[in-house]
């Protein structure tokens, strides 16, 4: 499933979302058709919000200006030492995780090698 919204807010800034279904992790055609994207609409910021989208994401915004946010909605199963981890959030292209609520946002300041990305909760502490 593709869909594109575009809203524009002024001559210079607008929004375009572009609402994408990931089929498997790790698919090359799926890279290369968000890789294709960031490129052709000058991309700045790739938001991720799944295990799929965020394992694929992160693999076509490679040697792109694009940032990668990604979103977190529970506390369960993240350690430093899970290896499926490093392809996902603790992937050194991360530059933002959003959490749900302030339990997920502590269970990321709490993790050992994640003290350089920016943390968000959409509720308040």
């Amino acid at each position: 499933m593709q869909m594109l919204r575009m809203q524009k807010f002024s001559d210079s800034m607008e929004l375009r979302s572009l609402i994408f279904s990931s089929g498997k992790k790790f698919d090359r055609s799926e890279i290369a058709f968000i890789r294709n994207y960031i490129n052709k609409n000058n991309v700045d910021i790739l938001h991720l919000f799944n295990s799929k989208a965020i394992i694929n994401g992160i693999q076509a915004a490679r040697k792109t200006k694009a940032k990668i946010v990604l979103y977190r909605g529970f506390t369960g199963h993240i350690h430093w030492y899970d290896p499926s981890m490093y392809f996902k959030y603790f992937h050194p292209s991360v530059a933002a995780i959003q959490c749900n609520s302030v339990g997920v946002k502590h269970l990321f300041e709490s993790e050992l090698f994640l003290k350089r990305v920016n943390y968000s909760s959409l509720t308040r502490t």
